[in-house]
């Protein structure tokens, strides 16, 4: 919204320069309409690039890096024991979901992205929410860190 108070400041002091430079109606119009182009042009310059940085900082606030840069590390300090997708969480940590290999959604369920971080004693996440046509009753879920949480 920067933009929009570069336009009115602009269409007002070019008004008001206008018709003091010139001392006509028509004049403050056109002058008027310049200065507001030109405020309002730079007001969209300076709000897109002050949008664009609190966006950035903001986003990185919101969802921190926390993941692990060394995944050969966590897969085995995890566990080994695998959970079904109703069952209560057994312990917290960082989830991995997999579906039978003779599923029929078994290639497109079956990547790397498909964890949940999940406290002890809730419940999995909804497989669904993350493919249609997945059950609880068709997942297991292995953890494979020992996040704390």
């Amino acid at each position: 919204m920067t933009w929009l108070a570069f336009t009115i400041a602009g269409t007002v002091i070019g008004a008001f320069v206008g018709h003091w430079m010139c001392g006509c109606h028509d004049a403050a119009d056109a002058v008027g309409v310049v200065l507001g182009l030109l405020f309002a042009a730079t007001g969209g310059v300076i709000g897109l690039v002050v949008g664009s940085l609190a966006a950035a900082f903001v986003a990185v606030a919101a969802h921190p890096d926390d993941r692990p840069t060394d995944f050969s590390a966590t897969v085995a300090s995890g566990s080994t024991e695998w959970v079904h997708g109703v069952a209560p969480c057994p312990r917290s940590g960082l989830w991995l979901a997999r579906v039978a290999d003779d599923h029929s959604l078994a290639s497109d369920f079956n990547v790397w992205g498909r964890t949940a971080r999940v406290t002890r004693g809730e419940r999995f996440p909804d497989p669904a929410r993350m493919l249609a046509g997945v059950t609880c009753a068709d997942v297991m879920w292995k953890c494979v860190d020992d996040f704390v949480g």
